[in-house]
């Protein structure tokens, strides 16, 4: 609901406040945790900075959204093009969802470590859309 307002200066600012400006108990907790006898309490409010930082965050993942929108439908592609029983039955499934994945998102999986190879998991299993009509082609 209404999610906008976490990346908005004014709110995330008068949202902050630091748990050891709260009551002595708290600041004597505070000290506690860090070790330090004399150590200095944070500032109340989250630093301009860190606002910016949490602002700038915002998209940061719309990137790797799109590249796993985009092995779907290549994968899509990849099962519905076979041209015969016989060579859908001769794909291998695993062995193709994974490698995609792989090529186009760039990020590891266990085939990354020797024990394995691009034929580990089902991660096509988890791809209901296959089964219920999606049809990208």
């Amino acid at each position: 609901m209404l999610e906008n307002w976490c990346w908005t200066a004014s709110q995330l600012r008068s949202l902050s406040h630091h748990y050891s400006h709260l009551s002595l108990e708290y600041e004597a907790a505070y000290k506690d945790s860090t070790g330090k006898e004399n150590a200095e309490k944070p500032a109340e409010k989250i630093p301009n900075s860190l606002i910016t930082n949490i602002i700038n965050t915002k998209h940061v993942n719309d990137a790797l959204f799109n590249l796993r929108q985009l092995h779907f439908g290549i994968f899509d592609m990849k099962v519905h093009e076979p041209t015969s029983h016989e060579e859908i039955e001769k794909l291998d499934i695993s062995y193709t969802y994974n490698k995609l994945r792989k090529e186009i998102s760039q990020i590891d999986g266990p085939e990354a470590l020797e024990e394995y190879d691009f034929t580990w998991g089902n991660g096509q299993a988890t791809f209901g859309h296959l089964i219920g009509g999606y049809d990208a082609g």
